[in-house]
C-alpha cells in the first residue's frame, strides 16, 4: 500500500514537471531593491531649515522697428536708434522693471534696414509682430515711415511709441494704440514766425522752398497759414523733389527784397541748401530751415551755418527740471560715453521713446496692452526732452500736446568757433539771435576782407568774457531804440561784453574799424545807467533810466 502511495506522488510530479516545460517562458525581472535602511528618528528632532523664497521670474520684452540704416534718412535714423538702444542699455543695467506680480523686465530689441524706403515698412512691421514676436514697437524715423507703421500696430494690437515723426495726420484716423514723442508738424515753424517778429515788426516779407515730402509739406503749409495770419506777405512758396542736390534754379527764383527764408526738409537736402544759399549770396536776414541745423554736423559747411535758425524737439541748452528720468546732463553725459559725440534731438527723442514706454509699464503693473494704453492716456510729465502729454480725444488720440519746439542758431563764440545757441523762446533761450540781422554774411565777408574784426582785448585786461550775442542784443535792444539812435552807424558787424571792475562794458566794431563802448551798471535785468565812452572816431551817450 505504502509503496503505491509513493508511485502516485512520484507520477504527479513527473506530470508537473513536463507541463511546466511546455508553458510560455517569463522575461526576468530584477528583483525590487530592499528599501534603504533608515535611522531611526531621534526624540528631539531639528526644526526644519527655513527655505529661501523662489526667484522671481523674469521676461524679456521685444521691441521692434524699423530703422534707415541705409538710405536719405541714414543720418537722423543713426542718431534715434542710438538714443533708443542707449534707454535700453540703461534700463536693462538697471535691472529691468519689477512688475506688480512680481515679475521683472528686461529688453531686447529686433530690427531691419527699411533702406529709408516706405514700400518696405508694412512687411517688415508685419513680419515683426508676426515671426519676429514684438510685444511693443517703435516707429521708424519721418513721417511718412511712421505713418506706414502705425497702421500695422493698431491692426495686431500693439502698443507703439512714434518719434521722428511730427506730422498730425497719423493721429487722426482712429487709433488708439499710437503715441507721439514730437511736438506736431504744424508747429515746427511757428516759433520762427513770432522770432521774427520779437526782432523786427518791419520785416514782413517770406520766401518759403520745402522738401515735397510729407512732414515738409505739412509744416510749411502751416507755416503760410500761420506766417498770414499774423500780417506776414508769402512772395514765394515753393517745393523741390526728394533728393535735390542742385538748389541753384529754385533759389533763382527767390525775390531779392524777402527779409526771411523758411522751409527746407531733412538732413542731407536742408545741409546742402543752406550751404547753396550762401553761395548764391542770398542777404535775407532771417533764415530757418527744417531738421539739418540742430544736428551737430550741419556745422561742417563752415561759414554757411552762420546765423542759421533751426526748430529743435529738445537742446542740451535748454534745461528742463524732470520729474521722471535722468537730467539733460545725465543724458549728454551717457550719450557721449556711449557714441564719442554730442547726442542731436533726434537721439534725444530715441531715449524718450524709451522712457514713455517705461512710464506706461511701470504704471500699468504689466504687460497687457489695454492696461499699458490706460496708463499712457493719463502720462502727464516733465522729462529732459520736454513736457509729455497726449490727446485722449477720439479724433486726435495719441497726438502730442504738451511738447513745445525750441530754436536753435548757429552763432560764433569769441574763438570764431561755430557754436549752437538756443534763441528762443525768450523764456527758454541762454542767448540772443546775433549775425546776420546786422550785416548779411557775405556783406561781413567782403567789407572785412573776408575777415572777422578781431573781438579781443587789451593784454593787461583782467576782465572777463561775456557772451557776445547778448551784448549784440544789448546793442539791438537798447541803444539803437535811443534818442538820436539814427545817427549811429548801421552797419555794426559785431558786439561783444566784459566785465571790468564790477560793470559790464560793451563793445561793438564796424567793418571800417570804428570801434564804440557802453559801460553800465546793472541791476536784475534792467540796465540803469549809462557812462560816455570815447573810441576810435566815434562816441556816444545813451541812458535808459
Amino acid at each position: 500500500m505504502k509503496r503505491s502511495l509513493f508511485s502516485i506522488l512520484t507520477l504527479l510530479v513527473l506530470m508537473g514537471v513536463v507541463l511546466s516545460a511546455c508553458g510560455p517562458s517569463a522575461t526576468p525581472t530584477e528583483a525590487p531593491a530592499a528599501p534603504a535602511a533608515t535611522e531611526p528618528p531621534t526624540q528631539a528632532t531639528e526644526a526644519p531649515a527655513a527655505t529661501e523664497p523662489p526667484a522671481a521670474a523674469e521676461k524679456t520684452a521685444i521691441v521692434g522697428f524699423t530703422a534707415s540704416l541705409t538710405g536719405s534718412l541714414n543720418v537722423e535714423s543713426t542718431r534715434q536708434n542710438n538714443g533708443f538702444k542707449l534707454w535700453m542699455d540703461q534700463v536693462n543695467a538697471a535691472g529691468g522693471i519689477k512688475l506688480a506680480d512680481g515679475t521683472t523686465v528686461k529688453f531686447d530689441s529686433k530690427f531691419y534696414d527699411d533702406e529709408s524706403n516706405k514700400d518696405r515698412v508694412q512687411e517688415l512691421y508685419t513680419k515683426l509682430v508676426t515671426e519676429d514676436n514684438a510685444d511693443f514697437l517703435i516707429s521708424p524715423y519721418s513721417s511718412g515711415l511712421a505713418d506706414a507703421s502705425a497702421v500695422i500696430a493698431e491692426q495686431y494690437g500693439k502698443i507703439m511709441i512714434t518719434t521722428g515723426a511730427a506730422s498730425e495726420g497719423t493721429y487722426k484716423k482712429g487709433y488708439t494704440l499710437v503715441y507721439q514723442a514730437y511736438t506736431p508738424a504744424g508747429k515746427y515753424l511757428a516759433g520762427a514766425v513770432d522770432l521774427l517778429a520779437s526782432l523786427d515788426a518791419n520785416a514782413k516779407k517770406i520766401a518759403i522752398i520745402h522738401e515735397n515730402d510729407k512732414f515738409s509739406t505739412d509744416v510749411t503749409t502751416a507755416l503760410e497759414s500761420y506766417a498770414t495770419d499774423k500780417g506776414y506777405e508769402v512772395l514765394l512758396n515753393e517745393g523741390y523733389d526728394t533728393g535735390t542736390t542742385d538748389f541753384a534754379p529754385i533759389i533763382n527764383k527767390i525775390p531779392a527784397d524777402v527779409d526771411a527764408v523758411m522751409g527746407g526738409g531733412h538732413f542731407a537736402d536742408g545741409q546742402q541748401f543752406a550751404k547753396a544759399l550762401f553761395d548764391k549770396g542770398i542777404t535775407a536776414k532771417f533764415i530757418s530751415l527744417l531738421v539739418a541745423p540742430p544736428e551737430p554736423t550741419f556745422a561742417e559747411i563752415g561759414d554757411a551755418a552762420f546765423g542759421i535758425v533751426g526748430p529743435s524737439q529738445w537742446e542740451p541748452l535748454a534745461a528742463f527740471t524732470p520729474d521722471y528720468g535722468p537730467t539733460g546732463a545725465d543724458f549728454v553725459s551717457a550719450y557721449k560715453s556711449a557714441y564719442g559725440e554730442d547726442p542731436s534731438y533726434h537721439a534725444a527723442g530715441g531715449y524718450a521713446a524709451g522712457l514713455i514706454l517705461q512710464k506706461g509699464i511701470e504704471t500699468a503693473g504689466s504687460l497687457d496692452t489695454e492696461a499699458i494704453k490706460a496708463a499712457l492716456d493719463g502720462v502727464d510729465m516733465m522729462t529732459f526732452f520736454g513736457h509729455i502729454k497726449f490727446d485722449t480725444s477720439a479724433e486726435s488720440h495719441g497726438l502730442q500736446t504738451g511738447h513745445s519746439m525750441v530754436y536753435i542758431q548757429w552763432q560764433k563764440d569769441t574763438s570764431g568757433t561755430l557754436v549752437k545757441q538756443v534763441v528762443w523762446p525768450a523764456e527758454g533761450n541762454n542767448t540772443f539771435f546775433t549775425g546776420r540781422w546786422v550785416v548779411d554774411r557775405r556783406g561781413l565777408r567782403d567789407c572785412c576782407n573776408g575777415v572777422e574784426p578781431d573781438l579781443g582785448r587789451d593784454a593787461g585786461d583782467q576782465s572777463r568774457a561775456r557772451s557776445a550775442d547778448l551784448a549784440w542784443h544789448v546793442w539791438r535792444l537798447f541803444v539803437l531804440q535811443q534818442p538820436g539812435a539814427e545817427s549811429l552807424p548801421g552797419a555794426v558787424v559785431r558786439c561783444t561784453s566784459w566785465i571790468i571792475d564790477g560793470r559790464d562794458r560793451l563793445f561793438c566794431w564796424d567793418c571800417a574799424g570804428h570801434q564804440w563802448s557802453v559801460s553800465f551798471h546793472a541791476a536784475g535785468n534792467l540796465l540803469n545807467q549809462h557812462d560816455h565812452h570815447r573810441f576810435g572816431n566815434s562816441s556816444f551817450y545813451y541812458n535808459t533810466t
